[in-house]
């Protein structure tokens, strides 16, 4: 029986990633600053903060744009395939935080990857080999238990601004890995925590289909 595994981004992205106070102020980032800039480089060749057309250019083929009031504040795009993604097959959902007023960080905020392999044999060698990429890349991570023995969460990297996380399950004819990434600079997640309910409040506005 296929089984749903649903993480969801925005909580982890914008309510995580913000729960630890800080005193660092709230100064514009400037868009030279971090296309050069080492601290917002994000995984398959894309880059935090990147806007939706520069988002758009790193994919091939198909794409989906989900811009709708349930997954407001943010623009998730859905594809199969980027430029410098994995070679497993899989779907990849790229989260943009569009520009709101009073909110001085925007951009891609979220991306994440999921995979059902086929067969067991696929699994444990996809799963094997993202495992051991990211050790090299973020070092060893943290396992924290799961109630059922068959899955898998792995926690890479959290910080006070970027977690990176991967989970994996299988079951009878079912298998299913996601690696999630999230990132929201240190120094804007004040001004986020202010006024993110008015911001999905403008979004859902804007976004009204009556």
């Amino acid at each position: 029986m296929k089984k749903t595994i649903l993480i969801p981004l925005f909580a982890i992205s914008m309510l995580l990633v913000i729960s630890c106070d800080n005193s660092t102020n709230n100064q514009e980032i400037k868009t030279g600053e971090y296309v050069k800039d080492e601290r917002y480089s994000a995984p398959f060749g894309l880059r935090w903060g990147d806007g939706l057309d520069d988002v758009k250019s790193k994919i091939i083929g198909k794409y989906e744009v989900v811009e709708d009031q349930k997954t407001c504040p943010l623009i998730t795009i859905k594809t199969k395939s980027i430029k410098d993604g994995i070679k497993a097959k899989g779907e990849y959902e790229l989260t943009i935080l569009p520009k709101y007023k009073n909110i001085n960080f925007s951009g891609l905020t979220g991306v994440v990857y999921k995979s059902e392999p086929t067969n067991e044999t696929s699994y444990d060698h996809l799963l094997s080999e993202l495992v051991e990429n990211l050790k090299r890349r973020y070092g060893n991570p943290t396992e924290s238990e799961t109630k059922n023995p068959k899955e898998i969460y792995y926690l890479f990297e959290k910080e006070n601004e970027q977690q990176v996380s991967l989970f994996s399950g299988k079951s009878e004819n079912y298998f299913h890995i996601s690696l999630h990434y999230v990132f929201f600079p240190l120094e804007h997640q004040e001004s986020l925590k202010q006024q993110i309910d008015a911001i999905k409040e403008d979004c859902f506005k804007q976004r009204n289909p009556l």
